[in-house]
């Protein structure tokens, strides 16, 4: 090549370089001059201060999560919140309690799921707290909600409501409410006052905690002579004196996990009752495991579209093979696929003492199944002599309830038959009148503050009329079809009825309902700036406050900080630094993320060629889940309102039905 060709070559190449560093300025100067244009609330104090009075009043019930989210989500829309409190303090459930009457998380909780999911989209978290949140740290940040936005003087303490009851139950709209209430002394819970006021609308936040544990009607209970507790008023090991004891806990969900795996520490034998088997992960600490992957809103939104058991398979055979074999050995094989059950962890807090461990070093003793409790112990399924037993933790799970509420409008009395919750969007009561200024927030297995965010926003903007919901007909038909599209692929477990709450495409369809959903159409007419934070970052509540109704100007930065400080800042416990998420870091990172996409990809286009479903909603995959349903060995919940297929066996067996709950029916 002659010298002036390579002249020639390289004036076009540094043009070419300079021209496409101007279009890509250009770009960013469009991109940020259309998001500046749109500019809306900076922060959601703003919003409120701002707010045109709706003129309306609404009683909220629970200052917990849900409760502190609804009021401020009132504020928001200039709605004038009440909020009773049964308790001396908000946190609800969240909030330690040392005493053993009390309902609340055991000393040792850690919320099982990252930092950035586990705050409000209008207030989250520091970027400088740990990505791994104990139960004293959430609290702590419920509080500071509450002096953030002036809550305190919202908040009725120590009143409990006795009952909520329309007030002209012929009226087809604009219905008022009566929330009768008493005033309870702190300590000896005795009434000093009762009353009831009228209200615009009802929220029910009182969560699917708020009524207490639930405890399977196992035969003989009635006359075991030995102490026991649900998870819910489980505290310590200390608490208890289980030190030396023979203790039995049974059920494997998360608390059992938890609870199982500390007591072992210090009672002489610990026995795991778990009758069906479970997939559990052992993974590293939370504050590794949560900055090492990251799984972005875009990826997720793939595997979504895959049908369930090809996700599951995928899952199992990579991430679960390696810790599903010590399970197996120990009598935890199960007969079902890892994605019908809640997908389970141990370690996160205690990665030196995990089920794992312990079952190996013969500290925990597996059991399938109860016969019959004794005086002074339990006869276990295929087993002549019963065991002696000092104490039982029942890690059950909880019974979604309001049984104040008038059961004329939605029975959720604690004693009725199954866990299936009758609510439109899992909010609102389907009944001939329409009564959508009732609420209820977080019935149903959730990512907690998300939830409570977006199903408060909605029901905001249906009590002020800017949003209709359908015909009562068409609300039974997407719960029936959103229901038993998600039984068909569970097994038939009480607590396995309410699962929408975690799936993604559950709050992209409030989001869309809201105005706020962050669609590639909406962000680059609105905020192309924000593509990348509302898709290539990890899901979370932030993104619903992007773009659309409800857009606030600073998500985009507390997107960034959060991102920033989980994969590459210095981890507040250990004060190691962090190194970037290692399947985006580097060469390799961008191998395994490339195949990784790709596969799921592939996977997506055969499955598409063979039919299924590629929707958005929950229901587009009711058809194909049946089709696998039906050869199926698993047990299916496929009758709306039923007991549990096991629950029915045990209510055959015994008319005992343990909880810990009083009615109170208007």
């Amino acid at each position: 090549m002659k010298q002036e060709d390579f002249c020639d070559w390289a004036t076009v190449g540094v043009a070419g370089l300079i021209g496409a560093k101007v279009f890509s300025e250009m770009i960013n100067v469009i991109a940020y001059d259309r998001t500046k244009a749109n500019q809306s609330y900076h922060t959601l104090n703003e919003m409120i201060e701002d707010a045109t009075p709706a003129m309306k009043r609404v009683a909220i019930i629970g200052s917990g999560i849900s409760g502190i989210q609804a009021m401020k989500s009132c504020l928001a829309e200039g709605i004038e919140p009440v909020c009773f409190e049964a308790d001396r303090d908000v946190g609800g459930f969240w909030r330690f309690k040392d005493n053993e009457d009390g309902f609340s998380v055991y000393k040792s909780t850690h919320i099982d799921t990252e930092r950035d999911m586990n705050s409000f989209g209008d207030n989250p978290m520091s970027p400088s707290q740990p990505l791994l949140i104990s139960n004293q740290e959430l609290f702590q940040y419920l509080k500071s909600n509450c002096d953030k936005f002036s809550l305190w003087s919202k908040i009725r303490f120590n009143t409990k409501v006795t009952c909520v009851t329309v007030k002209d139950k012929q009226a087809t709209e604009h219905h008022k409410w009566i929330v009768k209430w008493a005033l309870m002394d702190p300590d000896t819970q005795e009434i000093q006052e009762e009353g009831e006021e009228i209200f615009d609308g009802v929220l029910v936040c009182t969560g699917r905690h708020g009524h207490g544990g639930w405890i399977p009607p196992f035969p003989g209970l009635k006359d075991f002579k030995k102490p026991y507790v649900h998870s819910s008023k489980y505290k310590y090991p200390e608490k208890h004196n289980l030190q030396g004891k023979t203790v039995l806990v049974v059920g494997v969900g998360n608390s059992g996990i938890d609870i199982v795996t500390e007591v072992a520490q210090s009672a002489g034998k610990t026995i795991l009752l778990a009758r069906s088997g479970s997939w559990i992960f052992k993974v590293k600490h939370g504050e590794e495991t949560f900055s090492e992957v990251l799984l972005d809103r875009f990826t997720t939104n793939l595997i979504l579209k895959l049908p369930w058991w090809v996700a599951s398979a995928l899952v199992e055979k990579t991430r679960l093979k390696k810790s599903q074999t010590v399970l197996n050995k120990h009598g935890l094989e199960p007969q079902h696929r890892a994605f019908q059950q809640h997908l389970l962890v141990s370690g996160l807090s205690d990665p030196d003492h995990t089920l794992h461990d312990e079952l190996e070093k013969g500290n925990i003793v597996v059991k399938k199944g109860i016969s019959k409790f004794t005086s002074d112990g339990v006869v276990f399924t295929g087993e002549a002599e019963a065991t002696e037993v000092d104490f039982v933790i029942f890690a059950t799970g909880f019974k979604q309830a309001a049984s104040f509420v008038d059961p004329d409008i939605v029975d959720f009395r604690y004693d009725r038959v199954g866990n299936d919750v009758p609510l439109y969007k899992y909010i609102f009561p389907m009944h001939e009148n329409q009564y959508s200024s009732l609420g209820f927030i977080n019935f149903l297995q959730s990512a907690t503050f998300m939830c409570a965010e977006l199903q408060t926003r909605y029901f905001a903007q249906v009590l002020k009329g800017e949003r209709v919901l359908p015909p009562i007909e068409t609300q039974r038909e997407e719960l029936l079809a959103v229901r038993n599209t998600l039984c068909a692929q569970y097994m038939d477990r009480q607590q396995l009825r309410v699962q929408a709450g975690l799936t993604m495409k559950y709050y992209d369809d409030l989001a869309r309902q809201i105005g706020c959903y962050p669609s590639l159409k909406a962000l680059l007419k609105e905020r192309p700036t924000a593509i990348w934070h509302a898709w290539f970052t990890p899901w979370q509540p932030l993104q619903y406050r992007l773009v659309g109704y409800g857009r606030l100007e600073n998500s985009e930065e507390a997107i960034e900080q959060l991102y920033e400080s989980r994969f590459y800042g210095t981890c507040p416990r250990t004060g190691k630094q962090r190194t970037g998420a290692k399947n985006r870091a580097g060469f390799i990172g961008f191998i395994a993320t490339s195949t990784t996409i790709s596969l799921i990809g592939g996977l997506l286009f055969w499955y598409w060629l063979k039919g299924a479903s590629m929707g958005d909603d929950i229901q587009d995959k009711l058809q194909e889940n049946l089709e696998y349903a039906s050869s199926d060995s698993v047990p299916h919940a496929m009758e709306f309102g039923a007991d549990a297929q096991d629950v029915t066996i045990l209510k055959a067996e015994t008319t005992e039905t343990a909880q810990f709950t009083i009615n109170l029916i208007c």
